[in-house]
């Protein structure tokens, strides 16, 4: 039992740190117009090109933005789960996890259930590239983390921010297609 003078302190802890967890995000928003293109490149490329009907059918932009606020509202569970989870990497993650799509189109979990092994390591080995690719026509840095390094640590989901980044992302697409 919490006393409500705990309860207040609590409460304005957690509003606090959610405040500029969303300050992040923004930020991270604003430096990313500065990748020559980007954005546009996203907005031309939509999700779900391959099912009708489909009555939503965002862009990977939307998307992204979508990934990067769903794991802003888990942020304060996973920092209180995971005191070493780093906040900001994650929406970084969150907000470029589909950049390599920009190169290689949209493959949906639907199509990739049907495609044999030496199709799903065609689609590996483009993204690789894809992330070559990226990596030496936009900045160097987001954030200040390697932008290359972000690409693929979603390709690796090596890192606990990597992982809920990527959670968060089939969260989406799991919501995007109900």
């Amino acid at each position: 039992y919490a006393s409500a003078e705990w309860e207040d302190w609590l409460g304005g802890v957690i509003w606090h740190t959610i405040s500029i967890l969303t300050l992040m995000i923004e930020e991270l928003l604003e430096e990313l117009n500065s990748f020559p293109g980007r954005e546009e490149a996203l907005r031309k490329e939509f999700r779900w090109k391959n099912r009708t009907p489909m009555f939503y059918r965002p862009h990977l932009s939307t998307h992204a933005k979508h990934v990067a606020w769903l794991t802003d509202e888990v942020a304060p569970s996973v920092l209180h789960t995971y005191p070493a989870f780093d906040a900001k990497r994650a929406f970084a993650l969150a907000l470029v996890h589909d950049d390599p799509e920009i190169v290689t189109g949209d493959y949906t979990a639907g199509d990739k259930a049907s495609m044999t092994k030496e199709q799903l390591q065609h689609i590996a080995d483009e993204e690789v590239e894809a992330i070559n690719t990226l990596a030496e026509r936009f900045p160097k840095t987001l954030g200040g983390f390697s932008y290359e390094e972000l690409l693929l640590d979603m390709v690796n989901l090596e890192t606990i921010e990597a992982q809920v980044a990527k959670y968060m992302d089939r969260f989406d697409g799991y919501g995007e297609g109900v």
